[in-house]
């Protein structure tokens, strides 16, 4: 299961990016028109220094522990609403603060700000999780945080201008009007948005996500990153000023050049991690990388900035401080969102339909990304042309075939002491104890990265063993590492641990017993056949001539849990091959399948919303029905896929949910398809995506509705 990013026939998720970005620019419209207005402000309502900074600072106060709630209720309540809602909260006061009369409003309204503002962070990253995919998460946080650095200069040049005419009431009113106007664009476009399914929905527990060191960590990357930022919006006006003698108007200039060229920075390094990314780099070290060198860089320059005197030297160093600025702003969020996992995985995160190339590992270091290098297609030997989910993706696949090949070629040595019958014997043996294993994992399902009470009850059948056992910060997973001592070649068996989300209904003995979860996917049985390896090679280990690593992985359901594992250096050295597998239950009973090059398919989900007008069921010729045209769509796909390519090539398009209505005499204003795209080479994955993304619009035009 994928994120909700890469849909790339909805025309609406730009939008929604723009908007988030416009939401911020007007979030920090306040931070420079507070600072312009302060002066006479506080001579007006008579308050002290003092007085006049407890007002104003009860904003922050409010706003930094409040995000922590509304992060929360993100993954429960609807993003979209909260976002409108506090975007309705803050513009209201925006406005109230064109009327305040002493400090008991000031402070009071100071606080509703900082509530109401609080949820554009949270909110933001959620939905940028929720829609982007992590390839294209560096422009997306580019195009928001773009807004940081042009709403105080917006504040600081637009305020100053308004104060100057009609006075600081005049522009908190207008500020917040202009806030309040945002929510008519952002009202419309989220009626187009696809409805988030149950799966979108889940959360984790706030406790958990307390508990976890990259939550902290991240904390206080965020409080240095924020530094920076606040170094230019709050001291260095004063600094400019007072210290090195500029007027009001160039200190204006100098500060508005550093959030310009943050801006620029923003959009230009967000672009590249992107495209270095998508390349095939690891998304971790790619916006790590830039937020090291960022924050290294934008340390001296501050630091040179108290030595200079000249304005042309300090020009050139607030076009560094904001060169420095954008890859910071950027990534901090972005690498936020990727420990998050999937955005819709209760961590509060656009273009394309939403795309799950899911990899297991054919090979040392497969990146966990949305490139996948593919082999030669050759026909399968029991199962000819029917794509699954993929195990075999990632650059290193081609190599790691022509190690196994090499392996291969080795086999006669390996062969007499490790027989086949010997070894199927062993495996009866313990067929008792792996069932009973597989059932206990069955009855406890676990979703995404946190399987700790499978990996619990792993380590409890083979704590036996002679195994050296792995573990790293960032998820659940494990690697248990069998070595006789030997020097020779190191082999990586994989299994992994997550269930799904979905409620299980067999009447089994050893159903689940968690409510809305199953392992319907075959997940328990892979860890107990891995532990049954495990157990069944360490009684060989004096035969083996190498290595054997075992990998337990979760969050295979579209949490990047091998990324995680392998940017914790779980697999470190390199592996000279990987094997995965995953069951088949139309297989025959004791068959394998295999073959060199792509044996299991791309999984692109495909979702497409049909936008109409409803209305009453006995007068449908006053309605658009989106209804009938998504069964056109429907139809159309099916014929496109029959028509448009070979009946040997393989491709699957299949259309497994149709979403409208909830009143049998209502006819409804949307529609919404949901299906999986499988192919088994890039070509014919893009020519898939190329012609069933251009299909709605060669369909007959009819009046009924309009195709999204």
């Amino acid at each position: 299961m994928a994120t909700l990013a890469q849909r790339r026939g909805l025309q609406t998720v730009p939008a929604l990016i723009l908007l988030l970005g416009a939401s911020l620019l007007l979030n920090y419209v306040d931070r420079g028109a507070i600072g312009v207005a302060a002066p006479l402000m506080k001579s007006d309502l008579g308050l002290s220094a003092t007085a006049f900074g407890i007002a104003v600072s009860a904003f922050f106060w409010i706003y930094a522990p409040v995000q922590l709630v509304l992060g929360s209720l993100c993954d429960r309540w609807s993003v979209y609403r909260m976002l409108a809602l506090g975007t309705a909260l803050w513009s209201a006061s925006t406005i109230l603060m064109g009327f305040v009369g002493g400090f008991l409003s000031l402070f009071l309204l100071r606080m509703v700000l900082g509530v109401g503002e609080s949820i554009i962070f949270p909110g933001s990253s959620k939905m940028i999780c929720r829609h982007v995919p992590p390839e294209r998460r560096g422009l997306a946080n580019a195009v928001v945080m773009t807004g940081v650095a042009l709403g105080p200069a917006v504040g600081t040049l637009l305020g100053g201008s308004i104060l100057a005419t009609f006075g600081w009431r005049a522009m908190f009113v207008v500020f917040g009007m202009a806030s309040a106007l945002w929510l008519i664009p952002w009202s419309g476009l989220v009626r187009t948005l696809p409805v988030p399914t149950g799966a979108d929905r889940a959360s984790f527990p706030l406790k958990k996500v307390i508990g976890r060191w990259s939550l902290w960590a991240m904390g206080v990357g965020h409080a240095t990153s924020n530094y920076g930022l606040y170094f230019m919006l709050a001291f260095l006006p004063l600094f400019l000023v007072q210290q090195r003698g500029f007027t009001i108007l160039q200190m204006t200039m100098l500060a508005t050049l550093g959030y310009a060229v943050q801006a620029i920075s923003a959009l230009a390094f967000g672009a590249v991690s992107d495209r270095w990314a998508r390349a095939g780099g690891s998304e971790p070290r790619i916006r790590r990388s830039m937020l090291v060198v960022g924050h290294l860089i934008y340390g001296v320059a501050i630091l040179a900035l108290f030595a200079v005197h000249s304005m042309p030297m300090i020009a050139l160093l607030l076009c560094i401080l904001g060169a420095c600025g954008g890859p910071i702003s950027v990534n901090i969020y972005a690498v936020a969102q990727m420990f998050a996992g999937n955005a819709h995985r209760g961590r509060g995160s656009a273009f394309k339909t939403r795309s799950a190339t899911s990899r297991a590992f054919s090979g040392p270091r497969c990146q966990a990304s949305s490139s996948t290098a593919w082999a030669t297609a050759a026909p399968s030997p029991w199962r000819p042309r029917s794509p699954l989910p993929a195990v075999c993706g990632g650059p290193s696949c081609s190599r790691a075939s022509r190690k196994s090949r090499s392996i291969e070629r080795r086999r006669a040595a390996i062969a007499a002491p490790m027989l086949t019958e010997d070894l199927l014997q062993d495996a009866h043996g313990i067929a008792g104890r792996i069932t009973a294993l597989r059932r206990a994992i069955h009855a406890e399902p676990e979703l995404g990265l946190e399987t700790p009470k499978t990996l619990a009850k792993v380590k409890a059948e083979l704590a036996d063993l002679p195994l050296e056992w792995r573990e790293g910060p960032s998820c659940t997973g494990a690697v248990a590492v069998l070595n006789a001592g030997k020097q020779g070649r190191s082999v990586l068996l994989r299994g992994d641990m997550d269930a799904l989300p979905m409620p299980e209904e067999t009447g089994l003995e050893f159903a689940s017993t968690v409510p809305g979860r199953m392992h319907a996917c075959g997940h328990d049985t892979h860890t107990a056949m891995l532990a049954g390896a495990a157990r069944v090679l360490a009684g060989r280990a004096d035969a083996l001539p190498g290595e054997v690593r075992f990998m337990f992985q979760p969050g295979e359901e579209g949490y990047h849990g091998a990324r995680f594992m392998l940017d914790d250096g779980l697999l470190d050295p390199l592996l000279d091959a990987a094997f995965a597998l995953h069951i088949m239950p139309n297989a025959p009973h004791g068959a394998i399948g295999s073959r060199s090059g792509t044996l299991l398919a791309s999984a692109d989900t495909l979702e497409i919303a049909v936008v109409g007008r409803g209305g009453h069921a006995s007068m449908p010729h006053q309605t658009r029905d989106p209804v009938p045209v998504a069964c056109e769509i429907v139809m159309a796909l099916q014929t496109m896929v029959t028509r448009r390519f070979e009946a040997t090539e393989a491709v699957v398009v299949t259309v497994t949910q149709l979403d409208a209505g909830t009143a049998f005499n209502v006819i409804p204003d949307r529609a919404f398809l949901k299906g999986t795209i499988r192919t088994l080479s890039p070509e014919k994955r893009h020519a898939v995506w190329k012609t069933s993304g251009a299909l709605p619009r060669t369909l007959p035009r009819p009046t009924t509705a309009r195709q999204k």
